[in-house]
């Protein structure tokens, strides 16, 4: 099987808490994106994350994002989530009850 091609950026200033995460945010990246977000695990401080107008986005990326944040707060880490979605993502995520912040 080839190696898919890394279709989504994961963009972090070393001096800031804030990663910003773009394009095809779904299961097709889904190991990657959690390699992503297990390094900032392990370093164990604080961190905002701000999903920038992701070209795709699924369930199976939201529930990893919030297992992360949930992940944090039980190591007593904060930790903030900011969707930034087009108007269609944003009607898509109130009729299904998901939050733009948590």
């Amino acid at each position: 099987m080839a190696k898919q091609e890394k279709n989504f950026g994961f963009h972090r200033d070393e001096h800031s808490p804030t990663v910003k995460l773009t394009g095809d945010l779904s299961l097709n990246h889904i190991t990657s994106l959690k390699e992503e977000l297990l390094k900032l695990y392990q370093e164990g401080k604080t961190v905002n994350v701000l999903v920038d107008n992701p070209e795709i986005i699924d369930l199976g990326f939201i529930q990893l994002l919030r297992s992360f944040q949930f992940s944090l707060a039980e190591k007593g880490v904060k930790s903030t989530v900011h969707f930034k979605l087009s108007d269609e993502q944003r009607g898509l995520f109130n009729h299904s009850g998901i939050k733009l912040e948590y």
